[in-house]
């Protein structure tokens, strides 16, 4: 029997996005299927043998060799492939000896700064990405305001933003000097802003922020703007979650 796989998954194999990204292309319109349009990110198609196309452009069938690094994400770079500014530089501009076509998992804000993960293997940016997984992330913040217990409260509790009910954070004080108050947050999800949204709730401005971790991986020593590839072992220390949908 002809194996087949889902078409965003397909998208995602071949690095063409990540599988909610691809989702959103195929929803679009923008997908076709030996020239047909399919807006359904789960219609199945063979594995092989079929012209797949994105905004009229041949998705090459083959799986490219995977390639997953850690970069050093600087403040005043966007994790999008292109930017609306010319002035504003892109995550991308810092790998460009990489022949591949990578993928962010999950972003950092232009004005944050710390570790990001890219990647050609889908799979593994579902992995990293989908909220069911629970990866946990932690950042170090300062801000300034007044820290006290009832702010820690309000940081740790379940706020509400654009209707959605955020999962709860933990958060402690590291630091506290005449520049401000440096605070770790470890969230299992990542959603647009957040940590300056809970800390302009709890009345705090934010100066910095760097995500330092990700589960085990860590930034360590590595310098801003710099990357390197994740090891077979950093790899394998993430949480197993092989249960994906094929």
């Amino acid at each position: 029997m002809e194996t087949k796989v889902r078409l965003q998954k397909y998208l995602a194999e071949r690095g063409v996005a990540s599988r909610r990204r691809s989702a959103d292309l195929i929803r679009q319109g923008r997908v076709s299927v030996a020239g047909t349009i399919i807006k359904e990110p789960g219609f199945r198609i063979p594995e092989s043998g079929t012209e797949v196309r994105v905004d009229g452009k041949i998705v090459e069938n083959a799986i490219p060799d995977i390639t997953t690094i850690v970069l050093y994400k600087p403040r005043g770079y966007i994790c999008s492939r292109t930017s609306q500014s010319t002035t504003t530089p892109t995550v991308y501009s810092l790998i460009k000896s990489i022949d591949k076509q990578l993928i962010t998992a999950g972003r950092l804000d232009k004005h944050s700064e710390g570790l990001i993960i890219l990647s050609n293997d889908g799979d593994f940016i579902y992995r990293l990405t989908h909220p069911r997984y629970a990866h946990v992330k932690t950042y170090m913040v300062v801000v300034t305001g007044n820290v006290t217990s009832r702010t820690l409260n309000t940081l740790r509790s379940r706020l509400v933003f654009d209707g959605y009910r955020i999962q709860p954070a933990k958060v402690r004080i590291c630091a506290q000097g005449p520049q401000g108050t440096t605070l770790e947050f470890l969230l299992t999800e990542g959603r647009n802003r957040q940590i300056r949204k809970m800390c302009a709730r709890a009345g705090l401005r934010v100066h910095m922020l760097k995500r330092i971790a990700i589960d085990n991986l860590q930034l360590g020593t590595l310098r801003p703007a710099a990357w390197r590839t994740m090891t077979r072992r950093e790899l394998n220390s993430f949480k197993d979650s092989r249960d994906v949908d094929p």
